[in-house]
């Protein structure tokens, strides 16, 4: 005859715990007073509230479908894992808030909100829209004053070569085109400034060869203050 271990406890209160094969840790807890669940915890803050010291904590599976795993890592980051084949990872919160998709967009898209999305098209296009009909892209500064960049990259020999960078200067809230590279390593070929004002660089995007004052509807070429309609 062996030892007795405790394998279940129903409390005068109606909690009621289910033990491990060691009969020391409530590993299944009902909690009656507040009607919630748990898995690997006796205060359950939750309907249903898991709680695992390794990676795998929940597993959905559609028979003969797929199964999906959720967990958090040792570092904080949500996981949202397909279990599916080979184990691979699909969706990754990061404890900062930043978010990874893993594997390639269908033709579907990538659904935001429920009606912004996302494709890729023929040639590695990327594609936003709205399916009321509106579209757009909005690239934010991390801080206040901090420049919004966009790039046009082509791969060459396996390493993305920025051709050409547009961006939003924080400083003065103008638009400028680069080529070459990014706005710190590219060439300034164009400037908007926000009170309308055009500016064409030169070939080193150093000096403003052609210039449109909007102010006094002029025209200067080699000139940046032009006193008549067409100041050369």
């Amino acid at each position: 005859s062996g030892s007795e271990v405790l394998r279940l406890d129903i409390a005068t209160g109606g909690d009621i715990s289910f033990y491990n094969s060691a009969g020391s840790s409530q590993n299944l807890f009902w909690d009656s007073s507040t009607s919630r669940l748990g898995l690997g915890t006796t205060v359950p803050s939750h309907k249903l509230h898991i709680e695992a010291t390794d990676d795998l904590a929940l597993r959905l599976t559609r028979t003969g479908v797929r199964s999906f795993g959720q967990y958090i890592n040792s570092t904080g980051n949500f996981v949202i894992r397909d279990l599916s084949g080979t184990p691979t990872d699909r969706l990754t919160i990061n404890a900062d808030g930043s978010s990874v998709f893993s594997g390639s967009v269908t033709a579907d898209g990538l659904t935001v909100d429920g009606s912004t999305q996302f494709n890729t098209g023929a040639a590695g296009v990327a594609e936003f829209y709205h399916t009321s009909g509106l579209g757009g892209l909005r690239v934010t500064g991390s801080a206040s004053g901090s420049a919004s960049t966009i790039f046009l990259s082509n791969d060459k020999s396996g390493t993305p070569f920025d051709i050409y960078s547009f961006w939003g200067n924080g400083s003065d809230d103008s638009l400028e085109f680069f080529s070459g590279g990014s706005p710190t390593t590219g060439t300034k070929r164009l400037k908007l400034a926000n009170n309308g004002d055009i500016s064409f660089y030169n070939t080193a995007g150093t000096s403003q060869n052609l210039f449109w004052d909007s102010s006094t509807s002029r025209l200067g070429l080699g000139v940046t203050n032009p006193d008549v309609k067409l100041h050369i």
